[in-house]
């Protein structure tokens, strides 16, 4: 009689199988080394029906189950795809300095450089010994005249000479300028006391009523500053 095990039933058996942990008759049991290379296998029960299993320690399943093996090695399945590629090591450290390489072929001679840049001129150099004396050469011409030389100093003064005759009479001079003003002359004696003047009607103290000046003061240029009148 065949087993079939649908979509549910499979995913407790994969369980099982993933785990290797289940209960069987309310106690736990673990199934350690499945599908290792140890060949340890643990045999289960399963319900044709429900699909239920039990671990079996020993003996034969019940009528109506089915008697399954785990931890069989199968069959190798097919390969995976490639994983996506990882993100870069750190950087390993430096090694170590290798030994010098054997020296190399002499290369060929280069082309000449370009003429370099003047140099600056050298230190005078210290003056060589007299040559010995050269023949006599031909006169020269005539040098230019030369520059006229310092004047001689004065000499002595002559003696004096004859008066002459008197020369005529010149014009008159422009004449001079103003002379400063004299000093003011002394204050003349006071005139005479002129005649008394007629007394004046006028407003007293500008409220309309009619009065007689008794009083009146004058300031430095004779100006009237003040008044001083009695009612009539």
């Amino acid at each position: 009689m065949g087993f079939t095990i649908n979509k549910k039933k499979r995913y407790v058996v994969s369980s099982v199988l993933a785990a290797g942990i289940f209960v069987a008759g309310g106690s736990l049991a673990i199934a350690t080394g499945i599908g290792s290379s140890t060949g340890t296998t643990v045999t289960v029960c399963a319900d044709n029906t429900t699909g239920a299993l039990h671990y079996l320690a020993s003996g034969t399943c019940d009528a109506g189950e089915t008697s399954l093996v785990l931890g069989k090695e199968g069959p190798r399945g097919p390969r995976g795809q490639q994983g996506l590629t990882g993100p870069a090591g750190p950087t390993g450290d430096s090694g170590a300095t290798g030994a010098p390489g054997a020296t190399g072929a002499t290369g060929a001679t280069g082309a000449t450089g370009a003429t370099g840049a003047r140099g600056p001129r050298g230190a005078t150099g210290a003056t060589g010994a007299a040559g010995p004396r050269g023949s006599r050469g031909p006169a020269g011409p005539a040098g230019a005249d030369g520059a006229d030389g310092a004047d001689g100093a004065d000499g002595a003064d002559g003696a004096d000479g004859a008066d002459g005759a008197d020369g005529a009479d010149g014009a008159d001079g422009a004449d001079g300028a103003d002379g400063a003003d004299g000093a003011d002359g002394a204050d003349g004696a006071d005139g005479a006391d002129g005649a008394p003047g007629s007394n004046a009607t006028i407003a007293c103290d500008n409220d309309g009523t009619a009065g007689t000046v008794t009083s009146i003061t004058l300031d430095g240029t004779g100006a009237i500053v003040a008044v001083v009148c009695t009612p009539n």
